[in-house]
């Protein structure tokens, strides 16, 4: 047993009860430890929730300038009410008057599910591209959020970022957590320092802040950071996510700050194939050593990622009927004035969205039928050159046939869509009648070719309200291809479609592209100052977010709403609450301003004549 003013094992002193922190909380496992707390799993007795208890290392503890510091982490996150950050629930000290042994400082954090990026990367191996840019979009709304606040976290890496799949196994943006604003600043302070709280690295160097692995350049030099450092460290995490390594792997922690300030950003194709073009410009732009050519916020950021999950979901959509290229070219060969098997020549076309009437023959890449005999090689390569100029020669009658038919639908057997190769018979066909009758147009065989290339005419289908993905379906379906994805502030969720451009009903010839406007997810906070309370909370719902009250004693007219926070136009998360504040009139005992007027001056009385 302890003597009186001993610390018992463990590191922490006890409390009012039997194994509690500040008599409230039971401590379960280590969830991790850093270079200035620990992390325990906590259950709540006041509550009864579980919490993620952190509590300042013993040696800390004893300053009170460090448990000053420690507390600061809280002032700064604790305002920070956002689905993708992990909330401050209390603080405290534990053992204050230090009656068995030092002062423990501790902060009660929201427990999220799951587990660290890190710690999930370590397990299974780097994240597929989609779950990659889910956990960018979790984290960048969070930094979004946190920036409107006036808040650079500067210390984002896979360590403090949670992550939890659903029930399905799926990872979504929902699911991603930020934690730990430890080092959270005002923007454009430096980001060095001699705090040993904030600053002492693991091996005994002072002066750097946060992960090394992690740094954006302005931190490693000890430059005034922005929104902008976090836009580089949020970039990071994604090579990571990706790539399952930081960015820079070097032998030594100089190595690594060196490759922060000089080394050119890396691709993540290089180490991971199959990633995307798209996923490496945007890895690649927010790593770049200037600030002013990353990103300009994460909001901006969080767009390019979610065009880019956009662009991913569509590619993985595409099926053989819509968009698969085929093979489909057949040339008619003699021999001899005989004709002999075709040789079937390589070329690709879109196949066409079902109901078009268009067909297209599949055929793998030039072969030889198995009945015909094998030719000698040195004819082989004339042989290739002459199939060769007659592919060419077909090509320009076809067009020259296509131009003097004039596009006379009554010809057409079918319709393929423009820019596709249509099908032909298996004779070749002669040159146009001078004339220009499409009726004299044929092949030697009199056969009428099957499809012809015209441009047809088609109309811009409803998509608004549907998701990107189903959107894509119906263009495609329509004949038509996706252009342009773009994002914008609505309070519908992220990524449902807002609008066509060109709109609804808009004719255009099939194969041209329909830019999409969609919901970023996002919406700006309505300005609600001065309305009441009914309308201020109507006003909020109709923007997508919730709303509490809170009341205060003011000048202003009982009910209307005096306040807003967050304040309007500070862009929040769907869904985010916002909280408002109602005037309860004036405060009991307040004077009141008297608003009589001035009195009537008495006329002075005019004297009677006598």
């Amino acid at each position: 047993m302890a003597e009186p003013g001993e610390r018992p094992e463990g590191g922490l002193a006890p409390g009012a009860g039997a194994g509690l922190v500040s008599g409230r909380f039971r401590l379960g496992e280590l969830l991790g430890s850093g270079g200035s707390a620990s992390v325990f799993a906590a259950d709540d007795l006041d509550t009864g929730l579980p919490v993620a208890l952190k509590v300042l290392h013993p040696h800390l503890s004893r300053s009170a300038a460090a448990r000053e510091g420690f507390f600061a982490e809280a002032r700064a996150a604790e305002r920070l009410l956002h689905p993708n950050i992990v909330r401050v629930l209390g603080v405290g000290v534990h053992d204050e008057a230090g009656e068995y042994g030092d002062p423990q400082a501790w902060i009660a954090l929201e427990r999220a599910p799951g587990v660290t990026l890190a710690e999930f990367v370590e397990q299974r191996g780097p994240l597929p591209a989609a779950q990659a840019l889910a956990v960018a979009d979790g984290v960048l709304s969070a930094l979004a959020y946190a920036h409107a606040e006036h808040l650079v976290h500067r210390d984002v890496s896979p360590a403090n970022v949670m992550i939890a799949l659903d029930r399905r196994g799926t990872l979504r943006p929902s699911g991603v957590r930020l934690l730990d604003f430890g080092l959270a600043d005002a923007a454009g302070r430096a980001a060095v320092g001699t705090d040993v709280l904030r600053g002492q690295a693991a091996d005994g160097d002072v002066g750097v802040l946060g992960n090394v692995n992690y740094l954006s350049p302005e931190q490693a030099r000890g430059d005034a950071v922005d929104e902008r450092g976090d836009v580089y460290q949020a970039g990071a995490v994604l090579y990571f996510a990706l790539v399952g390594a930081p960015p820079f792997v070097r032998p030594t922690r100089r190595a690594v700050m060196l490759a922060h300030l000089s080394a050119p950003p890396p691709v993540p194709s290089v180490s991971r194939a199959g990633v995307s073009r798209a996923l490496d410009r945007v890895v690649v732009r927010a790593l770049l050593k200037d600030p002013a050519a990353r990103f300009a916020s994460a909001q901006e950021m969080l767009l390019a990622v979610r065009a880019a999950a956009t662009h991913l979901a569509g590619v993985a959509a595409i099926t053989p009927a819509s968009g698969t290229e085929v093979k489909t070219a057949v040339l008619p060969r003699t021999r001899g004035g005989a004709a002999v098997p075709p040789l079937i020549a390589t070329g690709t076309a879109t196949v066409a969205p079902t109901g078009t009437g268009t067909r297209a023959r599949t055929a793998p890449s030039v072969q030889r039928p198995m009945s015909q005999p094998e030719a000698d090689p040195r004819q082989g390569r004339a042989g290739a050159a002459l199939w060769l100029i007659v592919a060419a020669v077909v090509g320009v009658v076809v067009v020259a046939w296509s131009m003097a038919a004039g596009g006379a639908p009554s010809s057409l057997a079918g319709v393929a869509p423009s820019g596709s190769v249509a099908q032909t018979s298996s004779a070749a066909p002669t040159a146009p009648d001078p004339v220009g009758s499409s009726d004299a147009v044929g092949p030697t065989s009199g056969a009428v070719p099957d499809v012809v290339t015209a441009a047809v005419e088609t109309s811009v289908p409803a998509v608004a309200g549907s998701t990107s993905l189903a959107a894509r379906a119906a263009l495609e379906a329509a004949g038509l291809a996706v252009g342009a994805v773009s994002a914008e502030f609505s309070a519908l969720a992220a990524d449902t479609v807002l609008r066509s451009e060109p709109g609804e009903g808009s004719p255009l010839t099939r194969g041209q592209a329909v830019a999409l406007v969609v919901a970023s997810g996002t919406n700006l906070v309505p300005p609600v100052v001065g309305s009441t309370q009914t309308e201020a909370q109507a006003a909020v719902r109709d923007a997508g977010f919730t709303s509490i009250l809170s009341g205060r004693a003011s000048e202003a007219p009982a009910g209307s709403v005096i306040a807003s926070l967050p304040a309007d136009g500070v862009e929040l998360a769907h869904g985010a609450t916002i909280t408002l504040t109602v005037s309860l009139g004036p405060a009991p005992g307040t004077p009141v301003t008297p608003t009589s007027s001035a009195p009537t001056p008495t006329p002075t009385p005019t004297p009677t004549p006598r």
